[in-house]
């Protein structure tokens, strides 16, 4: 994965990581629609970077691996996640619970790509 696209790849993951935090944030600080906000900002910014023709089509056979591993046990910390926010923190019990566990999801996702790359 040493071309010149991973600074997009790079720059992509750091916003997803920016995004998710700012999600968490919102979602503690807040507690109510403002909650939405980042998730409106990651579409924006999602928005842009396939408007810049960011593809994956010059990964090996182990990066896709890698990245496979890496989404799987993304979802599964993500499911963790809704199930904890749900039954046990009684601040989310209006529905907050999925959007917050979606930041959680991002961020853990991006810290895990950011690790191998």
């Amino acid at each position: 994965m040493e071309n010149k696209k991973n600074v997009n790849y790079l720059q992509i993951e750091l916003l997803y990581l920016l995004w998710g935090i700012l999600g968490i944030i919102f979602s503690l600080l807040f507690q109510g629609s403002y909650a939405v906000f980042p998730a409106i900002g990651l579409g924006i910014t999602t928005v842009f970077f396939v408007r810049k023709n960011v593809v994956h089509k010059d990964f090996s056979p182990k990066d896709i691996k890698t990245k496979r591993i890496i989404t799987v046990t993304s979802l599964f910390v993500w499911g963790i996640s809704c199930l904890t926010t749900y039954l046990f923190i009684d601040i989310f019990k209006d529905g907050l619970w999925f959007i917050f566990s979606s930041y959680f999801f991002l961020v853990i996702y991006s810290i895990m790509y950011l690790l191998i790359v």
